[in-house]
């Protein structure tokens, strides 16, 4: 009898939590008006990716960098980010994958229009000092220039920013690739 009670009292605690729950209003983030898309920064920036030639040798040095322009129709704009704006990746399209990485602090920068702001690639990126590859990434990193091992990469430059105060929909359709290769 008791173990009938206690199942009875479960089920209809569970019923009036459910009743309950389902009597607050959805969560603004997840509701379908909430939602918008990535801002196209696309209209209102150019982003160019430049390396200083397509094939290296591998004891040659990489140089990298990208321009960004703000062609919008203001004077000037303020883009809201973390730290870098700009971010570089590197890949094999295997085991090589380096950069990418943004410090999530939200701060902002004017940029103005017809000025050309340049980024030059720096190395950054984390590894596990126990991976069997730690040897290496950390060889990697201390090295302030940048050199590969053969092979082929595809380097990417992205926009990691957004015009919205939020901070929110950072566009990520502001990108530019391009391959180098290292014989």
């Amino acid at each position: 009898m008791i173990i009938r009670k206690l199942f009875c009292t479960a089920i209809i605690f569970t019923i009036l939590l459910g009743l309950i729950g389902g009597c607050y209003p959805a969560d603004k983030a997840t509701s379908k008006e909430s939602l918008q898309p990535a801002e196209d920064l696309k209209k209102d920036f150019k982003l160019n990716l430049y390396t200083d030639k397509n094939d290296y040798k591998q004891d040659e040095q990489i140089k990298i960098w990208a321009v960004l322009e703000y062609i919008g129709p203001d004077d000037q704009i303020t883009i809201w980010h973390g730290d870098p704006y700009i971010s570089f990746t590197i890949t094999d399209g295997k085991n090589f994958n380096t950069g990418g990485g943004v410090f999530s602090v939200l701060t902002s920068t004017v940029l103005y229009k017809g000025k050309i702001y340049t980024f030059n690639y720096i190395k950054s990126g984390v590894y596990d000092n126990n991976s069997p590859d730690a040897a290496f990434w950390q060889e990697f990193y201390n090295q302030k220039e940048l050199y590969l091992h053969k092979g082929s990469y595809t380097i990417k430059v992205q926009g990691a920013f957004s015009i919205n105060e939020s901070g929110n929909n950072v566009g990520n359709n502001l990108f530019e690739e391009t391959n180098i290769n290292v014989n």
